[in-house]
């Protein structure tokens, strides 16, 4: 109150009062500190004294670089929504952890170039509003190019951005990396009908947005990393399988602990991918197609379908020549059967017509997992199952013999499993009862 009755005085008072001027990122970043945390007689000095005036009125015209201008000052909530920011071109780290800012910023951004990080930990900033309030956040960013983490643990922030009509929505055509952009926005879902025509990387964009649930028609044909996209992201289900992905070469944990997502992925082309671990790591409701992905340059799988319970697809045409992490593992706690049969390509059969489940012509591989997984334990039955039981061929080379340069000991354990699986097969044959063979076989074996 003091203070506004000093500013009151020196507005009736006759001459030319000049309210001074901030010209470099320096001078703002020290007043702003200096306004933060001082008392009333310190802020009355700056707004007096000093001739800035109170923060709101303050003139900024001149300054081109607002970066980290309010980062960290957890107690910062002034309105500087009129500031005049035409000649502002980076705006990075501007509100990052100004965890109590709410205001409404009505900002000319036309020249800002970058906006990564600028309202990252701003847990409470909503543009102003509480909740369910509407009032969209406009701005001019047609120059944008680097928006990674924006809205970061912006935890309360819900908000439109631009809106239709008058005010048109952002324009993200410039905008090249989106890595992180509303990761660990809890409430955010509001629609982005962007142009992404220029994006390269969207790591991990929608992480922990737990909340989010829009429709995303975007160009993605320049997208070359997707890992963690939608990782936690519980309530996203979009229909995405119009994506060019055919430059994606990450999809680690794209879709992990992704709770309601189920929609159809067999369009992608992913033939420049070499990581897909955990990309649907507890997606718990996740049972599409995925049969005509080129997965030939892959190499790691590690738990790809781990936790995915509902998960029960057919995988027999990927080629898994170049995976080089664990082909029965990467399955466990999905929806393939505990005594699935082992591919031709080393994966689980876990849903497979039976006119494509051919006999698994070498079951060797499944040996050393046998002795340690109690899933591979079942597929190793299993294989020999169809393999002596329905008449499949197996192959030229036992697999006792492929695996003995590895474990002197392992020939002995493969036949004596071999002969156990024939006597059981032979018995269950000549007894003639209704149930089929390899159920003996399985008794026998377990």
């Amino acid at each position: 109150m003091q203070l506004a009755c000093y500013l009151l005085v020196l507005t009736l008072l006759p001459g030319n009062w000049a309210v001074t001027q901030f010209t470099t990122r320096q001078e703002l970043y020290d007043k702003v500190r200096e306004w933060t945390n001082g008392n009333a007689a310190q802020r009355q000095d700056i707004a007096v004294n000093q001739g800035y005036g109170v923060i709101s009125d303050w003139d900024v015209s001149q300054v081109t670089d607002m970066r980290a201008v309010c980062q960290d000052l957890t107690t910062f909530d002034f309105d500087i929504g009129s500031w005049n920011t035409s000649a502002v071109t980076d705006m990075r780290f501007m509100f990052q952890n100004a965890q109590a800012f709410n205001q409404k910023l009505d900002w000319d951004t036309s020249k800002v170039e970058n906006m990564a990080y600028m309202f990252a930990g701003a847990k409470a900033f909503n543009n102003g509003a509480a909740a369910p309030a509407i009032q969209p956040l406009t701005m001019d960013t047609s120059k944008v190019t680097d928006m990674v983490h924006m809205f970061e643990n912006a935890e309360a922030f819900n908000q439109p951005l631009g809106c239709p009509g008058a005010c048109s929505n952002w324009d993200t055509s410039s905008v090249t990396a989106m890595r992180r952009m509303f990761s660990g926005a809890a409430a955010f879902n509001q629609p982005l009908e962007w142009d992404t025509s220029s994006v390269q990387t969207m790591m991990y964009m929608f992480d922990g947005a737990k909340e989010f649930n829009q429709p995303l028609s975007w160009v993605t044909t320049n997208v070359q990393i997707m890992e963690g996209m939608f990782k936690d992201a519980e309530a996203f289900n979009g229909a995405i399988n119009s994506w060019d992905t055919s430059n994606v070469q990450n999809m680690i944990f794209m879709f992990q602990n992704a709770l309601a997502f189920d929609q159809p992925l067999d369009s992608w082309v992913t033939s420049k991918v070499t990581q897909m671990a955990r990309m649907f790591s507890g997606a718990a409701v996740f049972n599409q197609p995925l049969n005509p992905w080129d997965t030939s340059i892959v190499s790691n799988m590690q738990g790809m379908f781990e936790n995915a319970a509902n998960f029960s697809q057919c995988l027999a045409s990927w080629d898994t020549s170049a995976v080089t992490t664990d082909k029965i593992a990467m399955f466990d706690g999905s929806g393939c059967p505990a005594d699935a049969a082992v591919l031709e390509n080393g994966l689980l059969d876990c849903g497979c017509p039976t006119t494509t489940t051919a006999g698994r012509d070498d079951c060797g591989v499944l040996l050393d997992h046998a002795l340690l997984n109690k899933k591979a334990k079942l597929a190793f039955i299993s294989c020999h199952k169809y393999s002596l039981i329905q008449g499949n061929e197996v192959t030229a080379t036992p697999p006792w013999r492929r695996i003995a340069g590895g474990a002197p000991w392992l020939p002995f354990v493969c036949l004596g499993a071999a002969l156990v699986a024939a006597a059981a097969a032979v018995k269950a044959w000549r007894s003639h009862r209704p149930r089929l063979p390899y159920e003996a076989l399985e008794e026998e074996a377990l």
